[in-house]
């Protein structure tokens, strides 16, 4: 799995996570399914940098997203890092393109998210028996026809959180 480093420093470096590709295994996944993990191993191993699953994946984004990902090179790092997405210091925003005009063009969406009742497989604002607290902001960018660019900021990091806030709403993403 080759992926592209986008900044590094002595504590730290940053990937683009391609879409498609799970961070870390999981359940449902084949056991010989390659994942973010594995080509951080791979790099460290390049770089004779010690490897520890534990200590190099200080947050995580969903398979079919894109992004920049965050990756420590050491234990101590790691608590460094991750405790400022603990504390909220990190701000994390994200594009997505929607189907439908936003109305309002932006917006909060504070709403509890948890898995559904109804398929354990799929995340819910409606239908869940315990959610946990998501918070969504978004502002429209741009608009044409039928669909909207839309920046989004997550203040708390859910499994699909925008996914799910943006459908909430009537307006599933399409890229």
């Amino acid at each position: 799995l080759h992926l592209t480093i986008l900044y590094e420093d002595d504590s730290c470096l940053v990937i683009d996570k391609p879409a498609g590709v799970a961070v870390h295994p999981g359940a449902g996944m084949a056991p010989d399914e390659r994942t973010i993990l594995n080509g951080v191993a791979h790099i460290f191993k390049k770089q004779k940098i010690p490897f520890s699953a534990d200590s190099v994946l200080v947050h995580r984004l969903d398979r079919d997203t894109t992004g920049c990902l965050l990756i420590a090179k050491s234990p101590e790092a790691h608590l460094f890092l991750q405790k400022q997405f603990e504390e909220r210091s990190v701000k994390k925003y994200y594009l997505a393109i929607v189907a439908g005009l936003p109305d309002p063009p932006s917006a909060v969406i504070d709403a509890g998210i948890g898995r559904s009742s109804s398929d354990r497989t799929k995340m819910t604002i409606y239908g869940s028996g315990r959610t946990r607290a998501a918070k969504t902001t978004y502002q429209t960018l741009q608009a044409a026809d039928n669909a909207a660019l839309l920046l989004c900021e997550l203040h708390t990091g859910r499994t699909h959180q925008i996914r799910v806030h943006l459908l909430s709403l009537g307006h599933p993403i399409l890229g």
